[in-house]
């Protein structure tokens, strides 16, 4: 006769608890299994990239280990003056007039403001604004306001909105690529509520901004893992830990672990969030194709300079040769009316000595987006003559136009290893390039590499724009 509860096994454990508890073991073990098999797949895919032979491509130009792609946004109480001359600070060489950092940091903007006291290409509208705008657009076609964190916060926000913006553009002979889900609004493309992508809303405008250039697409995801496109082990996820914070450091370790294991059980193989990457092609609603690409904030940190850019952050970064964009909201002491603290100013004082270093390579989100898509869709090849090695550059495989040849302008920085950098010559279209000859870096191996050219700070001065 059975007793009461049901079959007992020796121990005196019900039959049923004891297969439960195996089959939740068994299920952990595939569970863990598969990721670590997920995690494999993503690191081998990265190291067997840009290699043909004795050469390989460097991730980054010459003589750079890792990148940061940093983006300056106005916040609201801003002026245009505070916003201009923070910029100016970051980038402005140090031996201009009004000396900086010398760091190709970027700028954001949107056009329509969500109330008066907030910057915007279009605040003030009128004549009134039109000197503010001149200082937009020489920002803009120096490279240095570089990405559209949206059409600007309206509730009223229609088609006709984002053609009048586009055609601003347009009429100064300007063109952006990088677009941000900056506010909770209906312009927004695919986060927030965002009915930007839907075609059969009065907010959508996907098809106008693509038809202007934009590709690259911030949609509202972040990383916590400091670094993209950098190999996923124990490391990438144990480093996250604080002891100087351990509750703190020990919940966001844990919760970004299991969210990526959440994402590499369940999302597509090719996200950007499930491999770590910065970037990667991406489907959008009206079935447009155009990147996403993802931000680095660390877990629990508010988003200032000095919380984003820690040591601890900047350290990692070059051991492990990632790259990371980040965004820094501006907003002016309430008091002092001082955009950056001692605290900011003092890390950016640091991230500029290391780029002087040769070390951290710091440009805009878009310069980064686009040498991070360069490296992913570049076919070359290559062709031994005796001792010299000739590097063919035969098309970009860009998976929204389809196979192209590549424009001299967007290879700049491209840099490869090679066994010995006298004897290497580059080809694009059967031409010979100009090429920098590269010693060693940190790496131990010579390379060559085409130019980077640094972005300079305009003369706002200039009343011909």
């Amino acid at each position: 006769m059975l007793g009461e509860g049901g079959p007992r096994s020796r121990a005196g454990r019900p039959i049923w608890v004891k297969a439960v508890l195996v089959l939740l073991l068994a299920s952990t073990l595939i569970v863990l299994l598969y990721y670590q098999a997920t995690l494999t797949n993503i690191n081998q895919a990265l190291k067997q990239s840009g290699r043909n032979g004795p050469v390989s491509l460097r991730n980054l130009p010459y003589p750079y280990q890792a990148a940061l792609g940093l983006t300056l946004s106005p916040g609201p109480g801003l002026t245009q003056d505070q916003y201009l001359s923070s910029l100016r600070h970051l980038v402005a060489s140090p031996a201009a007039d009004e000396p900086g950092l010398g760091l190709e940091a970027g700028g954001g903007i949107f056009f329509y403001p969500p109330s008066e006291e907030w910057m915007a290409y279009f605040n003030p509208p009128g004549p009134e604004g039109d000197q503010a705008r001149m200082s937009y657009n020489s920002l803009i076609r120096a490279g240095i306001i570089d990405v559209l964190e949206s059409y600007g916060q309206d509730v009223r926000f229609t088609r006709e909105m984002a053609a009048h913006a586009l055609k601003a553009l347009t009429d100064q002979g300007l063109t952006m690529t990088t677009w941000a889900d900056r506010f909770k609004s209906p312009d927004n493309i695919d986060s927030l509520g965002g009915r930007g992508s839907h075609s059969n809303r009065m907010a959508y405008h996907l098809d106008l901004t693509v038809k202007a250039g934009f590709k690259y697409f911030w949609l509202g995801r972040e990383s916590s893992i400091m670094g993209q496109d950098i190999i996923l082990d124990g490391d990438a996820f144990l480093s996250l830990y604080d002891g100087r914070e351990m509750l703190g450091s020990s919940l966001g370790t844990l919760l970004t672990f299991g969210r990526h294991l959440a994402l590499a059980l369940a999302w597509p193989a090719e996200d950007a969030v499930r491999n770590n990457s910065l970037l990667a092609p991406v489907k959008l609603r009206d079935g447009a194709m155009g990147y996403e690409y993802i931000r680095y904030q660390p877990f629990g940190a508010d988003r200032s300079l000095r919380s984003v850019l820690s040591e601890k952050f900047l350290s990692r970064l070059l051991e492990t040769g990632g790259r990371s964009i980040i965004d820094i909201t501006l907003k002016p002491d309430q008091e002092a009316g001082d955009v950056f603290s001692q605290d900011d100013l003092d890390v950016l004082a640091h991230v500029a000595e290391e780029n002087r270093r040769g070390k951290l390579l710091v440009t805009t989100a878009t310069r980064l987006l686009d040498l991070t898509a360069l490296e992913r869709n570049l076919v070359w090849r290559t062709q031994t003559e005796a001792d010299r090695v000739k590097i063919i550059i035969e098309q970009i495989n860009d998976p929204l136009t389809g196979p192209r040849e590549p424009r001299l302008e967007e290879l700049a920085g491209m840099t490869f290893y090679v066994p010995d950098s006298s004897k290497a010559a580059l080809y694009v279209n059967n031409r010979e390039l100009k090429l920098k000859r590269n010693l060693i870096d940190f790496t131990g191996a010579e390379s060559i590499s085409l130019p980077w050219p640094y972005l300079e700070f305009p003369d706002l001065t200039d009343k011909g724009d």
